[in-house]
């Protein structure tokens, strides 16, 4: 399959370097309207910056952000198959006069730390069998877990992506600032941190959370608020706190009820 990747980001570089190494794909050329992030990608096809210049592909795989996704689809005319990558962006945002589709894989990615695609769910949609056969078929030449989801479940799951993902990890760098403000070792925290992931992935977060606010503990909750420096961090605290204390709250009422 002839694939041309168009972006040069944390997706981009990541595609490019699973693609190079897979025998299936014959990555032919790489575009971004960034000269610069072109120069920092390791691959051995050609590279443009020049629209016009765009070859003659099965399959072009917008791995950019969702803005210049319908910027560029607009500017679509290639026979290709055109999918874009993001979680969010309907499958119809892209014009109705070209083949479209989507092929999202389910993971943060960054530039310069290579992601295993083994097991990384990728999600595909498409608007006819032909179509969904070829993204299936790249999509399976990556990895074992491959799935239809059309656009409006698509949008869920990358909202429960940011809760899982980018909310969690903002969490862990409040809390490597906090110990680390107090001339504490961040990395103490690391052991509790593999086995919060771990019960909640063997036991479901909801039976695994523990703490003061599961327990309703409010002089540990207030003791903490006095800790707290900032409003920003109060609030934050606070808010946090309460979501998880209703959210147990409510499992009681239904029981009672």
């Amino acid at each position: 399959m002839k694939v041309i990747v168009i972006g040069s980001g944390n997706l981009a570089w990541n595609l490019i370097e699973i693609f190079e190494q897979n025998p299936n794909i014959q990555l032919i050329q790489v575009f971004s309207r960034n000269a610069e992030s072109l120069k920092t990608l390791s691959c051995s096809c050609p590279t443009t910056t020049n629209w016009e210049e765009l070859s003659e592909a099965d399959l072009y795989l917008l791995a950019v952000s969702d803005r210049a996704i319908i910027s560029l689809g607009e500017k679509a005319q290639n026979k290709g198959l055109w999918a874009h990558c993001s979680g969010s962006v309907d499958l119809r945002d892209l014009p109705a006069t070209i083949r479209r589709g989507v092929f999202y894989p389910l993971q943060s990615f960054t530039k310069g730390r290579k992601s295993s695609f083994s097991d990384l769910p990728i999600g595909i949609e498409a608007e006819n069998e032909e179509d969904y056969q070829q993204l299936e078929g790249l999509a399976s030449s990556l990895s074992k877990t491959v799935f239809r989801m059309d656009s409006s479940q698509r949008r869920i799951m990358h909202l429960a992506a940011v809760f899982i993902n980018n909310f969690s990890n903002h969490m862990i760098a409040r809390a490597q600032d906090i110990a680390t403000e107090a001339g504490i070792d961040a990395e103490l925290l690391y052991p509790l941190l593999d086995e919060t992931l771990a019960k909640a992935k063997a036991m479901g977060a909801e039976q695994a959370q523990t703490g003061p606010a599961r327990r309703a503990d409010q002089a540990t909750l207030d003791a903490h608020l006095d800790l707290l420096k900032t409003k920003d961090e109060k609030k934050l605290y606070q808010a946090i706190s309460q979501s998880i204390t209703a959210y147990y709250q409510k499992d009681k009422n239904l029981k009672k009820g």
